[in-house]
């Protein structure tokens, strides 16, 4: 039987053998892919082979070589100068890997090393079916099954050595194999490429292309989803969690980057990044919940404050599902649970909910009932037989699995319950152990961005607000407009009587458990209460307590204070039944990311439009149903905003963050530099109401007629960094084999231009559109820089490092550019403007957010802004006019200052979450 934590062995199918000695005939008789007198032999497939681990190689087997493709059955062999492995010891027990018999298995690790040139001769073989061996003479000294290897075995190629590492479950096992020379190096290097990963030392560019292998590996696997209109947030799962490095350098005129490409030319500069292509993209077209993984697949805890520390981490797959982020509030003191960075201590000393309070809950298919909890550092809280608690553990295991269990009084709070040792997790300041026969209660804050779209789980209908403003009813089958739009709302914390470390007041468990309640806020911000009715005012009828249901994934009940909980009735009115005590399908519900719904207006000053049928053409002037689209990120090339928030070594786990100074002279962007002239933004979707999406049809007209299985439904969306900064962009067709450009003709007519957009060829003026964001009258930013919500500062300046929110209102400006409005009382607003000294600071103003757009020239220069969208729900915010020349952005300071500047490569500073 397997051990418990056997899943990479199992996963590998790795086979270690024992060194041992057969005779010629033997190897030729029993492994003809052996047979050293060929250059090249027939081969046996992995099927064939009839050993196991630990078994030697001279047992008989029983094995037929089958006709079939030739290319799967030739080895190839290359001569070694020296070969070399490290023999490491095990971190639990002290064990040497592929020991024999009698050796020696208590001492330090050490290389041990065979030397070539002489007989017997020592070479490599890789087998077209995966297999690769070492062999002296016919001592078979190393072999492995590459299957699956591009999850456990990375290649480094070295001149004319080859060194690979190859992952177990708690060893590595490390070779290095010196050739005759490098061309012979260069030749296996290849091989082996197409079975592990492989990067040469020095080059930018991987053997495999990481973007392409995630696209084609995601979205072409099979995953049980929701309705295809679901974006299924938050993350759809934690496969890749493993940080990679964005060092780049100029050369020559040219932007050298791992894992891209970066060109420029004098004469018509562009981002030129190929990473995928249509014919890459086979299954492009699924649901933009899977399909958004191609990104959110890409979470490698950026955020941690360690770029390598998540390397050795144990790589959770499909199994395991990502539900929330939330901070864990110690009753009655109101102190956050905290990893601290230092030794993986854990302590009851936070606050405020910041970086190292942030846990991750997670839960593994099959187990319904059971969680893990993650801290920032990517470690598991874990808890052992004798009630020992630590935060230190990289794979998630039998102590790392908790129950949880909700207040039967409703007042929110949870417990967290050992599966294996059925103690309940407890403590204050530095003691914290899991040895309470009883439940000991917690509160539990949200680290998420508030603005949602929340679904009824057994209806699979959106929330939304009526029009006369009357209730919440859960009967929409998308999440269209403004009002499907949910806030979350928690009670605010004040410092106060918990501030400082271990001294201080207790705040009371009442207070914590209100802390811990949540409340849902409409978009006219009205708030819900338990009889469907809405308050204005946040009080305690409206809050909820909040509880996470395993055994579905994602989906949350919400509980009134009598201990009812939400659900919907009749046409779909929600509100709680109060004989409704147990929680079944109808009181489940989904939280999901706010969807972006945009206008695209064209160089005619008119909005693209489905009126006149299936045919998209820019010809309406207001902007209605028929001309409004959901945009929905794909990915897959491009920009790539996780590798800006990774080059940082501020970023945070997440949208509740502890400042720390911005890295230098690293950038993962492949824009804005001086000359650059768009940025690659990658696929995107627009989607229709009727849920069809936009299609490149043949006539090579644009049609809104595409399915999620269709790939020219696909759309790059490439952002102009013009110096007028209208905030143009152009649309490039995924059809095969052009890539051209969409163009709007003189009628209206949207189709391909014929023309490709590239570094000699400048898009016209028909091929230029806006994207205007219509399904946000209001917005809470949070910047992945520092991870804090923007707010007010001091005086009239602007604060990125809040720990509550603050809604600012949009308005959409007759220049059809934003103006953002902050709130000071029921009856005065200040805007953001842009001063001189470069802040971003807030100006009283006479107007208000609901009155009708300023003409132009009356527009107070420095107070119009634009969205570029990045996908994932992060976004650009860029300064419209002159300000500075160039491409100007709203950007955030380590400290908190909200500033602008001309960016000259993206970091996470200019990165915001909306």
């Amino acid at each position: 039987m397997p051990r418990e934590n056997s899943f990479g062995d199992l996963i590998c199918l790795r086979f270690l053998f024992k060194r041992t000695v057969v005779t010629d005939e033997q190897a030729g008789n029993r492994f003809p892919w052996l047979d050293t007198t060929k250059e090249t032999q027939p081969l046996a497939t992995s099927t064939q082979l009839g050993f196991v681990e630990g078994q030697s190689v001279t047992q008989p087997l029983n094995a037929q070589v089958r006709d079939e493709d030739d290319h799967l059955y030739v080895t190839q062999e290359w001569q070694l100068e020296r070969y070399s492995r490290l023999h490491p010891r095990n971190s639990a027990d002290g064990e040497r890997m592929d020991t024999t018999d009698g050796e020696a298995s208590n001492h330090e690790d050490e290389w041990e090393t065979w030397e070539g040139g002489t007989a017997p001769a020592l070479v490599v073989r890789l087998a077209g079916f995966g297999h690769l061996c070492i062999m002296c003479g016919t001592e078979l000294v190393e072999s492995y099954f590459l299957i699956l290897a591009k999850r456990w075995m990375k290649a480094v190629l070295v001149d004319d050595e080859v060194m690979i590492m190859a992952k177990k479950i708690s060893k590595t096992a490390r070779l290095r194999l010196s050739f005759r020379n490098s061309d012979d190096a260069k030749t296996f290097f290849a091989t082996l490429g197409r079975f592990a990963k492989c990067k040469e030392n020095g080059s930018p560019v991987a053997q495999t292309d990481p973007v392409s292998e995630r696209v084609e590996d995601i979205l072409s696997t099979p995953a049980p989803l929701p309705h295809a209109w679901n974006t299924e947030w938050p993350t759809q799962s934690l496969e890749g969690l493993a940080t990679r490095g964005a060092g780049r350098r100029a050369n020559g005129g040219k932007w050298r980057e791992r894992g891209l490409r970066l060109s420029c030319s004098a004469d018509f500069p562009v981002v030129v990044r190929k990473v995928v292509t249509a014919d890459e993209l086979p299954h492009c077209g699924r649901s933009y919940t899977n399909a958004s993984r191609v990104e959110e697949n890409e979470q490698r805890f950026y955020r941690t404050g360690e770029p390598t520390a998540i390397m050795d981490n144990f790589q959770l797959g499909e199994d395991f599902t990502e539900c929330i982020k939330l901070g864990i509030l110690h009753s009655p003191t109101g102190r956050f649970l905290t990893a601290e960075v230092f030794n993986n201590e854990i302590n009851v000393s936070g606050t405020a909910l910041r970086r190292r309070q942030v846990w991750t809950i997670i839960t593994e298919r099959g187990r319904p009932d059971t969680v893990y909890i993650q801290s920032h550092l990517g470690r598991f809280l874990s808890a052992d037989k004798d009630g020992k608690v630590n935060a230190a553990s990289k794979i998630p295991g039998v102590d790392e699995r908790f129950l949880l269990e909700y207040s039967p009084q409703a007042t929110g709070e949870w417990s967290f319950r050992s599966e294996a040792h059925s103690y309940y997790l407890s403590g204050s300041e530095t003691q914290i152990s899991c040895f309470s026969k009883s439940p000991v209660w917690w509160a539990v804050r949200l680290a998420v961005h508030p603005q949602i779209n929340l679904r009824n789980q057994f209806r699979s209908r959106y929330l939304r607000l009526l029009p006369d403003s009357s209730e919440l009813r859960a009967d929409q089958p998308h999440p269209w407009g403004s009002e499907t739009l949910i806030w979350l709302e928690q009670v605010p914390m004040t410092s106060g009587p918990t501030a400082g470390r271990g001294g201080g007041a207790n705040v009371g468990r009442a207070a914590v458990a209100r802390f811990g309640r949540v409340a849902l806020r409409s978009e006219n911000g009205q708030y819900l209460k338990p009889d469907g009715s809405l308050a204005d005012e946040m009080e305690d009828s409206v809050l909820f307590a909040f509880e996470l249901r395993p055994g579905h994934p994602r989906t949350f009940a919400f509980r009134d204070s009598n201990g009812a909980y939400l659900t919907t009735i009749g046409p779909g009115t929600v509100k709680v039944k109060t004989n409704v005590t147990t929680p079944g399908k109808e009181e489940l519900f989904l939280i999901e990311r706010a969807a972006l719904q945009v206008g695209i207006l064209a160089h005619n000053n008119k909005y693209a439009s489905v009126k006149q049928g299936v045919e998209i053409s820019a010809n309406q002037h207001e902007l209605d149903d028929t001309a409004i689209f959901q945009l929905e990120y794909i990915g897959g090339k491009g920009f790539n905003s996780n590798d800006a928030i990774a080059s940082s070594n501020s970023a945070p786990q997440s949208p509740i963050g502890d400042p720390a100074p911005l890295s230098t002279g690293s950038s993962a962007t492949n824009g804005m530099t001086p000359g650059i002239f768009c940025l690659v933004t990658g696929y995107w979707r627009l989607r229709a109401r009727s849920g069809k999406l936009w299609l490149m049809a043949p006539s090579a007209g644009v049609q809104s007629t595409g399915s999620d299985g269709d790939k020219c439904s696909l759309f790059e969306i490439l952002t102009l960094s013009d110096d007028a900064g209208r905030g143009h962009v152009v649309l490039k067709a995924n059809t095969p084999g052009s890539g051209q450009s969409l163009s709007a003709r003189k009628l209206g007519a949207i189709s391909s231009s014929g023309r490709t957009v590239c570094e000699i060829q400048s898009p016209a003026e028909t091929d230029l559109f806006r994207v205007i964001l219509v399904n946000r009258p209001s917005i809470a930013l949070v910047s992945l820089l520092t991870g804090g919500f923007v707010s007010r500062g001091k005086q009239t300046t602007l604060d990125c490092s809040s720990v509550t929110y603050e809604r600012f209102l949009l308005q959409l400006t007759k220049n059809n550019t934003y103006q953002l409005f902050a709130k000071d009382t029921k009856s005065s607003f200040s805007l953001w403007t842009v001063s001189p000294s470069g802040l971003i600071h807030l100006k009283p103003t006479k107007r208000r957010p609901d009155d009708d757009p300023l003409d132009p020239e009356y527009l107070e220069p420095g107070t119009e802004f634009l969205f570029h969208f990045l996908g994932c729900g992060r976004t650009l915010i860029r300064i419209v006019g002159e300000v500075n020349g160039g491409f100007t952005l709203v950007k955030a300071e380590p400290k908190g200052e909200v500033k602008w500047d001309s960016a000259n490569e993206i970091l996470a500073n200019y990165i915001w979450e909306i």
